[in-house]
């Protein structure tokens, strides 16, 4: 029905199937005429004809669900309720049945059906006659989606615990075959792979100033100052050092004084004895820099 509804790609199809059955037939009479066939005939080898771009597109599209209709994939609501995420393998057996029912145009009787296997098995069969590559995505139904329209996702071969961004040397990057929003808040991801660890976040050029939630209730925040690496710095025995409370100018709007939250910061560096190299605009930004905000989501033995 997907290919029937775009009738200039069914007609085209159709065409092309008709020239490599014809082909095929060549090939058969050639068979059974071997010890017939003249040197002009032997210089006359029929061959394919290649798949025509327009044809191998909508195929390969259909081996990533492109055109699906949305209830063919999720086929009860409770599935993907709102707020929610699904991970899943793409069933090739599934996405072969659909492309071979996209490639039945004109097919009627038995004998068409098993002339179009060896027309699919062809080389110039293009996506058809390739072995389909392993696939796993994920759907994701959030207000995040619409919220946020350029989110960016990666995918890993591993597991990887750790909540710093990945190192090559820990997980290899998994090819995103697509990536595309099915309704204002539902999206959906395929990755070429297993996916065992899933990154989602904003742009890096997202990065902003900020202050560290203390307490999500009441709406508290604190600074929790870094040293030079970047790291959040404890002191004895083992408290976070921050600068709490934070001064403000005006808290409901959140405006904070600087000048104040500055000099803060000068005394914690003091009382830690952290040098005497002036506090700098450089420092006073190590300290605020906030980068974007990620969620990952790991791949568990026996789920």
């Amino acid at each position: 029905m997907l290919t029937l509804q775009n009738q200039r790609l069914a007609t085209e199809l159709f065409n092309w199937k008709r020239e490599n059955a014809q082909f095929l037939l060549q090939l058969q009479q050639e068979a059974i005429n071997r010890p017939l066939r003249s040197r002009q005939f032997l210089a006359e080898t029929p061959t394919p004809t290649e798949m025509p771009e327009a044809i191998d597109d909508w195929f390969s599209k259909l081996e990533l669900l492109q055109g699906v209709p949305f209830n063919y994939l999720v086929p009860d609501e409770r599935l993907l309720p709102t707020e929610s995420i699904r991970f899943f393998w793409v069933d090739s057996f599934w996405v072969d049945c659909l492309q071979d029912g996209a490639f039945s145009v004109g097919r009627v009787t038995a004998a068409e059906s098993e002339q179009d296997k060896k027309i699919r098995s062809l080389p110039a069969s293009k996506t058809l006659s390739q072995e389909q590559p392993l696939i796993t995505g994920l759907i994701l139904r959030s207000q995040v989606v619409s919220g946020w329209p350029n989110l960016l996702i990666d995918g890993y071969d591993a597991v990887v615990d750790s909540e710093d961004f990945v190192a090559p040397s820990e997980a290899q990057l998994l090819e995103l075959l697509r990536m595309e929003k099915l309704a204002k808040d539902v999206l959906i991801c395929l990755f070429k792979g297993e996916v065992k660890t899933v990154d989602i976040h904003l742009q890096p050029e997202a990065m902003h100033f900020g202050l560290d939630i203390k307490n999500e209730a009441t709406n508290e925040f604190w600074q929790i100052l870094r040293n030079a690496n970047g790291e959040e710095m404890d002191g004895d025995p083992n408290p976070l050092v921050a600068v709490d409370p934070i001064p403000w100018s005006h808290q409901e709007k959140g405006v904070i004084d600087i000048k104040a939250l500055v000099e803060e910061m000068k005394k914690k560096k003091d009382e830690l004895n952290l040098g005497d190299d002036p506090f700098t605009s450089a420092q006073f930004a190590l300290q605020m820099i906030e980068g974007v905000q990620k969620v990952r989501f790991t791949w568990e033995q026996g789920q």
